[in-house]
């Protein structure tokens, strides 16, 4: 009698897994956000904003994945940096023309690869522009609707060096004679579930 019990209970539980709906996860390429961080002053006190134009290069754009892995394969992003908004016009003529205008070409393209996690996790993020193509380690997280990537890197890894020099003349008195190599980027994609 006790052998029927668990053997009827192994059939049940066996079709309920069997039964198991998947929902898969869809991405919403037109709200996608490129935010990025530079740092200025002894004190590193933060300048941000976000780049206005860029486009997602996808194999396909209505993609419904079952995992972020899927997601983020054979996806690739190239930023225009002439479309730099920091709420400070100013300021971004000045961006745009000392730091990104010194650049081999105003386009930084972007690829992520080798996520490790589900929800959360790293990867790699495959960088170019100024014609130097680098690796740098990103973290990730689906949260809130929105899968989103953060990392940093110093401008002096991709031969920044002329952009920096010129950018720290242009913001010398705004600055205060001291302008980070270091920068920070993050990139939101709204993700969802749909079951």
């Amino acid at each position: 009698m006790n052998l029927k019990i668990v053997l009827l209970f192994v059939t049940i539980l066996v079709a309920q897994v069997g039964w198991a709906k998947t929902c898969p996860y869809s991405v919403d390429f037109k709200g996608a956000e490129v935010h990025w961080t530079a740092f200025k002053t002894t004190e590193k006190a933060p300048v941000s904003g976000v780049f206005k134009k860029f486009e997602i290069f996808a194999k396909d754009k209505n993609l419904k994945a079952n995992s972020i892995k899927e997601i983020l394969k054979n996806h690739s992003i190239d930023v225009d940096t002439r479309s730099v908004f920091s709420k400070n016009k100013a300021r971004d003529i000045k961006i745009a023309k000392f730091f990104f205008g010194n650049m081999t070409s105003p386009t930084v393209k972007a690829k992520i690869k080798n996520p490790k996690g589900t929800t959360f996790g790293v990867a790699v993020l495959e960088l170019y522009f100024n014609d130097v193509r680098g690796n740098i380690p990103v973290d990730y997280e689906l949260k809130d609707g929105y899968l989103t990537f953060n990392g940093s890197f110093d401008m002096l890894d991709f031969a920044l060096e002329k952009s920096h020099a010129e950018i720290s003349k242009a913001c010398s008195v705004k600055h205060k004679k001291k302008t980070w190599t270091d920068a920070e980027f993050k990139f939101r994609i709204p993700v969802k579930k749909s079951c």
